[in-house]
């Protein structure tokens, strides 16, 4: 379900139900994305067929209705990864990329697919990244995208226990040899990406080095601020209490 406001946010008001079939989006895993003038995309881990599939809806109006639901992806194993939230990002040209985690031949790796038609189809599935793995098992850990206002796209995901990116033309690099829950943010100084490390949350932007953001911090989140910069918000786990940070990067 979604709700959304037309007088930013003094009041809300609920939409009808996103996922046509009913119990199909159980599993909670979603993400959702805007243009900021009108056109919102979800997508979800769907199980209204006999393994997880990764579905979508659009919306023209802000979220007060919504189009018919789309099948992005269906492995031809089954099933994709279970338990890994996708993402979904819009680019400066309108295009939908959709991100996930898929299940092939025993293998865990991230796959990106692209609607250049708003939302009504996608693209056959395209792995990120040169290597894979190999897992019997889920990471819980889905990575994330973002496009810069020249329609790049930059993509963060771990495999094993390293964390890798990719800005888009296929090659990864290593962010970090130890990491987990990746997430990239854009700012004016171009991507920032974030991730979890031994209890702290690691930052690195452009070709600078990592740097330790927060101690004893974990599931961090981020948005692009009108001026360039970013905020990241983050739970921090210090003194045997659970609180929430925020902090403005430039």
């Amino acid at each position: 379900h979604s709700w959304n406001s037309m007088d930013q946010g003094r009041t809300w008001k609920k939409s009808s139900r996103i996922n046509g079939a009913e119990g199909s989006a159980r599993e909670g895993l979603h993400a959702m994305t805007g243009n900021g003038r009108g056109e919102v995309v979800t997508t979800w881990l769907d199980l209204r067929g006999k393994g997880t599939e990764l579905w979508s809806a659009t919306s023209q109006d802000g979220g007060a209705t919504w189009g018919e639901n789309v099948r992005i992806y269906q492995s031809p194993d089954g099933t994709i990864c279970e338990c890994c939230h996708p993402s979904v990002a819009i680019n400066a040209q309108g295009n939908i990329t959709a991100m996930w985690r898929n299940w092939l031949k025993g293998s865990r790796d991230m796959y990106v697919a692209t609607s250049e038609d708003g939302g009504k189809s996608f693209s056959p599935a395209k792995k990120l990244g040169s290597g894979t793995w190999k897992l019997q098992g889920c990471p819980m850990d889905g990575g994330a995208l973002a496009f810069d206002t020249e329609g790049k796209m930059h993509t963060v995901w771990r495999r094993e226990k390293a964390v890798f990116a990719s800005d888009g033309n296929g090659d990864e690099r290593m962010l970090a040899a130890s990491g987990l829950q990746p997430i990239v943010v854009m700012g004016g100084k171009g991507a920032f990406f974030l991730w979890q490390n031994g209890g702290g949350l690691m930052l690195q932007t452009g070709e600078s080095a990592p740097r330790q953001l927060a101690q004893k911090a974990s599931y961090v989140a981020g948005a692009s601020l009108p001026e360039n910069g970013v905020v990241v918000v983050w739970q921090s786990n210090a003194n045997d209490r659970k609180t929430l940070h925020s902090e403005v990067i430039d």
